[in-house]
Formats: structure tokens, sequence, C-alpha cells
């Protein structure tokens, strides 16, 4: 990493972080076209719905901001406590509507986000034993 030449004129720093826009775009633009490859492949082989889950969630973790990733716990959290204190167990279909409450998800756009994204997120967290209600969750569908 180089530090800039502070006697660059306003000019060349526009142009710069122009350069660097551009790759960025270039670069967002391979990746997009690598995961439409990919999933094109796995569904002409018919592979496991659960390798296209898996990659479902991993791409809804890409899109998130850094604020709406830590939203996420928060609300793990707070369905925790809900549990703690008034014994109250959502059902995965509350679960996942309220994930999307929290996400900002527009209603139009929900369709895309499968209930299985819901399912591997508690299990995610259950495995780490940050989540033991996700396993109420899971037994009440």
């Amino acid at each position: 990493m180089s530090i800039e030449n502070p006697r660059k004129t306003p000019e060349e720093r526009e142009a710069r972080v122009e350069s660097v826009d551009t790759r960025v775009l270039d670069l967002e633009s391979r990746v997009e076209t690598l995961e439409n490859l990919l999933l094109k492949i796995i569904q002409d082989q018919e592979i496991s719905s659960e390798l296209l889950m898996d990659i479902d969630y991993v791409t809804l973790q890409k899109n998130l901001s850094a604020e709406e990733r830590a939203e996420i716990p928060f609300y793990l959290i707070e369905i925790q406590k809900e549990f703690k204190f008034e014994g109250k167990v959502p059902s995965l279909d509350e679960f996942h509507e309220g994930l999307l409450d929290v996400l900002g998800i527009e209603p139009e756009e929900r369709a895309s986000y499968s209930i299985d994204i819901s399912r591997l997120l508690i299990k995610e967290h259950v495995e780490l034993d940050v989540f033991p209600v996700g396993d109420r969750i899971l037994g009440e569908r």
C-alpha cells in the first residue's frame, strides 16, 4: 500500500477513484456471472436441493450490509429472550417472516428468500450452541 502523493490534483484523485470504481464493478460482474454459472451447473446436474439452499444462504449473507448483518444476532437474542422470559417459541414461518422484516426485505422480493434460509441460519446457530431455542423452532414445523 502506498501513500498518495499530496501534490496530486483533485482531477487526478477523481480519475483514480473512477478507475477503482470501474474495477470494482468489473469484479462484481464477474462474480455474478460465476454465481449464475454455478447455479446453472448445479440445476443441470440435479444436485441436492441442500446445496442450492446453501448457495442461497451464502448469497444472502454476501448481499447484506454490515448493519444488516449485525441485526441478525440481535434478532436471535430477542427470540431467545422471549423464550426464556415468556416461554414463547415462534413457528418456523413466524421466525422467517421476522427475519425478513429485520433484514428489510421488501414484500415483492420475499418469494426469492426460501424458508430454508431461516432453517439453515437456525441450524448454524444451534450448532454453535448460541441459539438453544432454535431446536424448538425447527421442531414446531
